[in-house]
């Protein structure tokens, strides 16, 4: 073999070898996150009126936790799911939305966020959600989406010099950056992506949201009876399960 064969061989070698060490390191430093070895955090079902965005009784049992996309067009097929499941158990679910702007694929996903959270500020969130999912393909992809936003605004009669106010607010960008962070941390990786009780919901379509449900509620009901045959009079079924569920609970 000649020598600059020989030489061409290793040279090959050497890329390929240095390649797949480069490739094992950005999928080492991904923290396993597509490896199948993810665990995710248990979520914080908590809420504040100030920081989430929550519809639904106060009081629920049962916590949906939705991690969406406003320029998603599956996210705005799950919405009328959502809402179909807060009019058919008004008493025991409530709905924590919370923002997952896919920015590499959907340019105007983080406005879109912001637009909604500068409409909270003026208490109108879950009617500007409803608005940029029902009109969806009117901004998206649009280069004036800002400027379709403000219709948005003015339509549902806000004040609109202080929509545009708000929609500079750093602060706007950084609640749906924690909400992003926090889907993250929880193994979120496309949308919409659904919790039941800290419970990733396999199936998010309403026969799946209606057997999850059912399935809480009655563990909900079953460890209520259990604490009161125990002695503890005073549980109250409302309150138990507004926790995330824990191995221990499953024993």
């Amino acid at each position: 073999m000649k020598k600059s064969t020989k030489k061409s061989i290793y040279l090959w070698g050497g890329s390929l070898l240095a390649l797949v060490l480069i490739v094992w390191g950005l999928t080492s430093l991904g923290g396993g996150h597509n490896s199948g070895t993810f665990e995710a955090e248990q979520l914080d079902l908590t809420s504040s009126a100030a920081f989430e965005q929550v519809k639904g009784a106060e009081s629920a049992a049962v916590t949906i936790v939705e991690y969406s996309d406003f320029q998603c067009p599956f996210c705005a097929q799950a919405a009328p799911i959502v809402d179909q499941v807060l009019s058919d158990y008004p008493e025991d679910v409530r709905v924590i939305y919370r923002h997952f702007p896919l920015r590499q694929i959907h340019a105007q996903a983080q406005l879109a966020s912001e637009a909604a959270e500068a409409a909270g500020k003026q208490g109108k969130f879950w009617e500007m959600h409803d608005v940029l999912f029902a009109n969806q393909s009117q901004w998206s992809g649009n280069l004036s989406a800002r400027g379709i936003f403000e219709t948005y605004a003015e339509a549902l009669g806000l004040d609109v010099d202080q929509f545009k106010i708000d929609l500079q607010d750093r602060a706007l960008s950084e609640k749906v950056d924690n909400d992003y962070q926090s889907g993250v941390a929880a193994g979120v990786q496309g949308t919409p992506t659904f919790f039941v009780n800290g419970e990733r919901l396999q199936t998010p379509n309403y026969a799946g949201f209606v057997s999850a449900i059912d399935a809480e509620i009655e563990r909900i009901n079953e460890v209520a009876e259990a604490t009161i045959e125990a002695g503890g009079d005073d549980a109250d079924p409302d309150t138990v399960g507004s926790e995330p569920v824990t191995e221990e609970d499953e024993e």
